[in-house]
């Protein structure tokens, strides 16, 4: 049995499909926002919700939603190829922070 990570990543690199569509559909039937933190470059210490299911995807397919949640840029949405170079780190207890 596939996990949903693992179904993405296959219907992802298949060859006829919409990336940008297939991204947007598992972002909100799948995958749940989590919290992260840049830990480096010019957003260092922002904080931003990403509806990737790793780091490594996230930074892997440039079409995840990402929000700004703190920071100068708070509020802010955009995609997660603002990731693609940064160290990022997930925020475990983000809930005590809501």
């Amino acid at each position: 049995m596939m996990t949903d990570e693992e179904l993405f990543e296959f219907c992802y690199f298949s060859r006829k499909v919409r990336r940008e569509d297939l991204t947007t559909n598992f972002e909100y039937a799948y995958f749940y926002p989590l919290e992260y933190v840049f830990m480096t470059g010019p957003f260092k210490g922002s904080r931003f919700r990403c509806h990737a299911p790793s780091i490594r995807l996230m930074k892997q397919v440039p079409y995840f939603t990402l929000e700004f949640i703190s920071g100068p840029c708070k509020g802010i949405i955009t995609r997660s190829l603002l990731t693609y170079d940064q160290d990022v780190r997930l925020i475990s207890d983000w809930k005590k922070y809501v």
